[in-house]
């Protein structure tokens, strides 16, 4: 089994940050509105006026660290070939070309956390 944690990380800003909110622009009621919603659902108590400033970076969303037990392992097939040429007659003198190709089904990546942590509360 994949271990797991949870973990805390100013890595990236808090979509819920009062001055992430306030930055969304004066016009954009609606946006506006949405985040507010989306960070008062996910957060108990939250009130946009007052959590925490970014010039001191923290995170109000616990993020699940880890890996997923159930992921299937990933699939290459790879392809490669080479040829080099030196002819005898001129010394020092070489040719060599390359060829590969690489088709990875399944990849395996991680999620910035930049999008990890706002995608949600957008």
């Amino acid at each position: 089994m994949a271990h797991r944690a949870r973990i805390s990380t100013a890595a990236a800003n808090d979509p819920c940050d009062k001055d992430q909110v306030k930055g969304i622009a004066a016009g954009d009621t609606a946006r506006r509105a949405t985040r507010i919603a989306n960070c008062a659902a996910a957060i108990p108590g939250y009130n946009p006026a007052t959590l925490f400033p970014t010039s001191e970076p923290q995170t109000s969303l616990q993020l699940l660290q880890g890996g997923n037990p159930d992921l299937g392992s990933e699939v290459a097939r790879t392809y490669t070939a080479g040829f080099v040429v030196q002819p005898h007659w001129l010394k020092g003198l070489e040719f060599s070309t390359d060829y590969w190709q690489i088709n990875v089904d399944g990849a395996i990546s991680t999620i910035p956390i930049k999008h990890a942590a706002a995608e949600p509360l957008l």
